[in-house]
C-alpha cells in the first residue's frame, strides 16, 4: 500500500507461552508469535549488532529490512517500521455515536516513519522493565498491563530506552511520589529528536489503527462482533448488530486478528494512552501534529473490554482521562503500546 510498509512487529515473551489465551491454545499448531523457549531465538549475540549492552539488553537489529529486535532479561521486543504518509483523521460526521471532538475531519501528514509495537505492552514486559505488575487481571503474563497512569507509561518508555542504550525521549521532574508507583504527578517534556521509546501521538495512533481504511473499524466495515475484538458485545447497537460475548476481563494480546498492517488489539481489550493533551482538532491540514500545548486530560484510544457501546471502539473515537488515573471508575481499562522514531 502506498506510503506504508506492512507492520511485522513481534512482541513476545520468551517463556514458551502462547500469545493466545491459555484456553484457546490447545491447538497442535503453534500460534503466531509463539517462541518455543530455549536459546534458538536469534538472540545469542551471534547476529549483527547482537552484543549484550551494559544493561543486559541484547540488540539484534536489521534496520535495512525494517526490523529492530531487543531482548531484555526473558522478554523479547521486535518492532517493524511504518512509513510516513498522509491520511484523513477523524469522523466524517456520519458515524453513529460519534461526538463533537472527533470532527471536523482534517488532513494529517506524518513526514517521518516510525516503529510501533505490534501488541499492547504486556504484563510480562512491564514487569521486566519496571519491576512491578499493577494489573488487576494478573495470572497470564501475555495479557496487557493495565491500571497504569500516563506518568507510569512515560517512565516505562524512559527505562526501556536506558536499558537498550537509546536516548530517552522524556525529561521527568517533580515526580510524585519520589519513588514507587503509581506516579500521580510530574512535569514531562519531550525531545522529539531522541531515538528512544515513547508513547504514540494521537495522529500516529489513528494512522496506524486505520492502516489505510476509512471505515469505522480497521477491517474495512462499519460493523464489529465479539469474534473480532474484546468488549461487552452483549448489547446490540448500530455497530454490534448481533449480541455476542462479554468476557468481563482482558484477553491475551494477539487473541484476535490483526489489522492490515499487522497490529493487534487496536479495537478493544484496553484503552491506550497517547502523548497528546485532549482538545479540539485543528481546522486546517497539519504535519506531525502533537496536540495542544497543555490541558487537563490526556488522550486514550481504542476502547476496552468493559465498553458496552461499540462506538467507543471505532478508529475515530477519542477518549480522555487524567494523566494520574490508573483505575478509572474502579475498572482496569487503560494500558499502552510503545513507538520509537526511525
Amino acid at each position: 500500500m502506498k506510503n506504508t510498509i506492512k507492520l511485522l512487529l513481534i512482541i513476545v515473551l520468551m517463556t514458551g507461552c502462547s500469545l493466545i489465551e491459555d484456553d484457546a491454545a490447545n491447538s497442535s499448531e503453534q500460534p503466531e508469535g509463539e517462541i518455543n523457549s530455549g536459546n534458538n531465538n536469534g538472540n545469542n549475540g551471534n547476529s549483527s549488532n547482537g552484543e549484550n549492552n551494559a544493561n543486559g539488553a541484547a540488540n539484534s537489529n536489521n534496520e535495512a529490512s525494517g526490523e529492530i529486535k531487543i531482548t531484555i532479561s526473558t522478554v523479547e521486543l521486535v518492532m517493524m517500521q511504518i512509513e510516513g504518509g498522509t491520511f484523513i483523521m477523524g469522523n466524517p460526521g456520519t458515524e453513529p455515536g460519534g461526538n463533537f471532538s472527533e470532527t471536523p475531519q482534517w488532513q494529517v501528514t506524518l513526514t517521518k516513519g516510525f516503529y510501533m509495537g505490534k501488541y499492547e505492552v504486556t504484563q510480562g514486559q512491564y514487569q521486566a522493565v519496571m519491576g512491578v505488575n499493577p494489573s488487576k487481571f494478573a495470572g497470564n503474563v501475555n495479557r496487557p498491563v493495565e491500571q497504569v497512569t500516563w506518568f507510569d507509561a512515560i517512565e516505562f518508555c524512559n527505562k526501556l530506552s536506558v536499558m537498550t542504550e537509546l536516548t530517552p525521549v522524556y525529561t521527568i521532574t517533580g515526580r510524585t511520589p519520589a519513588t514507587g508507583y503509581p506516579i500521580t504527578s510530574a512535569a514531562v517534556t519531550a525531545n522529539w529528536n531522541a531515538n528512544g521509546y515513547r508513547l504514540p501521538t494521537e495522529a500516529e495512533w489513528e494512522y496506524a489503527c486505520r492502516a489505510g481504511t476509512t471505515t469505522a473499524f480497521n477491517w474495512g466495515t462499519n460493523f464489529i462482533s465479539s469474534d473480532q475484538a474484546n468488549y461487552d458485545a452483549s448489547y446490540v447497537d448500530e455497530y454490534n448488530t448481533v449480541a455476542g460475548t462479554y468476557r468481563q476481563t482482558t484477553t491475551a494480546v494477539g487473541t484476535f486478528a490483526p489489522n492490515a498492517w499487522g497490529l493487534y488489539d487496536m479495537h478493544g481489550n484496553v484503552f491506550e494512552w497517547c502523548w497528546d493533551w485532549f482538545g479540539s482538532y485543528p481546522t486546517t491540514a497539519q504535519s506531525d501534529y502533537r496536540g495542544h500545548d497543555d490541558g487537563a486530560y490526556r488522550v486514550i484510544r481504542g476502547g476496552s473490554w468493559l465498553d458496552y457501546e461499540a462506538t467507543t471502539l471505532r478508529s475515530a473515537f477519542r477518549g480522555n482521562n487524567g494523566p494520574n488515573s490508573y483505575n478509572s471508575n474502579n475498572y482496569n481499562i487503560i494500558g499502552f503500546r510503545v513507538v520509537r522514531n526511525k
